[in-house]
């Protein structure tokens, strides 16, 4: 498959604060169509203002015991920039120690993509102020004005890495390999961008992050992120039967509680039980409007994004959430969870992100033509058994 999505971030789905989806935030949501790449909004970013990550698969998560640590990675963003001065673009770092569990103090930059005044990409790594070099692209890679969209891969067991640089035009350019450097430790858990400072200021837009399994090739290609949101009720379910009310405090239709963007967090779905236990198994299925996807589009992967808040039962456990997921007009057994998640106790809404390169129960490829139609594939908040 050569890469596996891990996160991604359209930046279109909520405004107010990064924090709802990573793991610190910071940044300005953007909506002047001259600093947007695809969608309504991109995020605005100055050096100390700006999204951080310390949990690639599970960001809010931040006191997760054990966190993914991946060695071979890619990390893509479209990136548009005021000025050329010698700003950090990215630093990825590692915030814990190999067992996923002990934390480093300080945390260690294991990569920093540097922008220069000529345009130009530097690849560093290290702490100090004076990381090693491991290599500068060519003049001219960057321009002041346009989205340019980097794609970062990095194999850390091998010691080889590549920059791609894909311009507005969608042609896209290898700018730099290298092999052969040592960073302080096998692998990446963290993410914090740079910027400018001042009266400058750089764009973010598309981002995503994924493993990489060293099969060429090793990113997605400059993708579009598109936002597509619920459309209809599908199926609900509740402790293995079929239940239309699986989320019992609201009335149907559902689906307009939760399509709302911005986020709104006065109208939502929810359950309550008043044994005091959540239930084994828990799910309710929407479609989807994707008309924004081109049609003939190539899908690379499909997010899933859920806004939860937490509660807790009489024993202070919170529920595992997962995706619940199947085709209309099958039955319960046609449907299945997935991606099921460790649970918060007593979290505020925060969201939840999981990522599927293909369909989860046929094994194939996404189409966008798969979420249309009497047979359209259905995804939404569950808790159960995965699979």
């Amino acid at each position: 498959m050569a890469v596996s999505l891990i996160f991604a971030d359209s930046f279109d789905n909520y405004d107010t604060d990064t924090g709802l989806r990573w793991s610190t935030g910071g940044g300005d949501f953007e909506t002047d169509p001259d600093h947007v790449r695809t969608g309504a909004q991109s995020l605005r970013i100055q050096d100390g203002d700006s999204p951080t990550i310390t949990n690639f698969p599970y960001p809010v998560n931040v006191d997760a015991l054990v966190i993914s640590q991946p060695p071979r990675f890619c990390v893509g963003f479209a990136w548009q920039t005021s000025t050329l001065g010698g700003e950090t673009i990215l630093r990825l770092m590692c915030n814990r120690d190999v067992d996923g569990q002990t934390p480093l103090v300080p945390a260690q930059r294991q990569f920093i993509l540097r922008q220069n005044a000529n345009g130009s990409i530097s690849v560093l790594t290290g702490n100090g102020v004076s990381p090693t070099l491991i290599g500068t692209t060519a003049a001219g890679v960057l321009t002041v004005g346009p989205f340019w969209y980097i794609e970062f891969t990095a194999d850390m067991v091998a010691g080889n890495l590549s920059l791609t640089v894909t311009d507005e035009s969608n042609t896209a350019t290898e700018v730099l390999t290298a092999s052969g450097f040592v960073t302080t430790q096998p692998h990446i858990d963290g993410l914090e961008w740079g910027g400018p400072s001042g009266l400058d200021a750089a764009w973010i837009d598309d981002f995503y992050f994924s493993s990489w399994d060293t099969l060429a090739p090793g990113f997605v290609g400059a993708p579009k992120i598109y936002l597509a949101t619920p459309s209809a009720d599908g199926l609900g379910e509740v402790n293995s039967v079929t239940d239309p009310a699986a989320f019992n405090v609201t009335s149907a239709p559902y689906f307009s509680q939760v399509d709302d963007v911005p986020q709104n967090t006065g109208s939502f779905i929810a359950r309550e039980d008043d044994v005091g236990f959540f239930p084994f198994s828990l799910g309710k299925g929407f479609k989807f409007d994707a008309s924004a996807v081109p049609p003939g589009s190539t899908v690379a992967a499909v997010q899933a994004v859920v806004m939860w808040s937490m509660d807790h039962d009489i024993d202070g456990n919170a529920p595992n959430p997962d995706i619940f997921a199947g085709p209309t007009g099958g039955t319960l057994s046609d449907f299945g969870h997935f991606r099921q998640k460790d649970g918060l106790v007593d979290s505020p809404f925060l969201f939840l992100t999981f990522a599927f390169d293909v369909n989860p129960q046929t094994g194939d490829p996404w189409t966008a033509e798969e979420f249309a139609g009497s047979a359209a594939y259905q995804m939404g908040p569950g808790v159960g058994s995965e699979g």
